[in-house]
């Protein structure tokens, strides 16, 4: 059974790429997000984790309702980046400068002169 899963799971990954390559940015990005709906409904078992874990690291600062909706927002943007995978190959030097932004830009610049490394976040 496992193999016909991973066989079926290999057929609709390799036609969604082509699909969503061909579609504009803003709509693969609102599929994205529309997939992390998806998981935020069918994924219990993570979706308390990840409550438990904002809670945590917001250290109680946010009331139930604020967290259940960082939480929805979690989703979202995971399931955006997840479809955002498949517009790897259409990524260019356009593509960055319309859908990417640095901040701190110039501690980058800094290290690198200093000839020290240097470790970037994306949110």
């Amino acid at each position: 059974m496992d193999s016909i899963v991973d066989w079926l799971g290999c057929i609709v990954f390799k036609l969604a790429g082509p699909v969503l390559r061909a579609m504009p940015v803003p709509w693969v990005f609102f599929i994205g997000r529309r997939l992390g709906d998806l998981l935020y409904v069918f994924d219990g078992k993570h979706r308390g984790r990840v409550y438990r874990n904002l809670r945590i690291a917001f250290g109680g600062k946010h009331d139930c309702a604020e967290t259940g909706r960082l939480t929805l927002d979690f989703y979202r943007t995971f399931g955006q980046n997840a479809i955002e995978i498949f517009l790897i190959p259409r990524i260019d030097e356009q593509y960055v400068n319309q859908y990417v932004s640095f901040e701190g830009k110039e501690f980058v610049d800094e290290a690198f002169k200093l000839g020290k490394g240097v470790i970037f976040i994306g949110v």
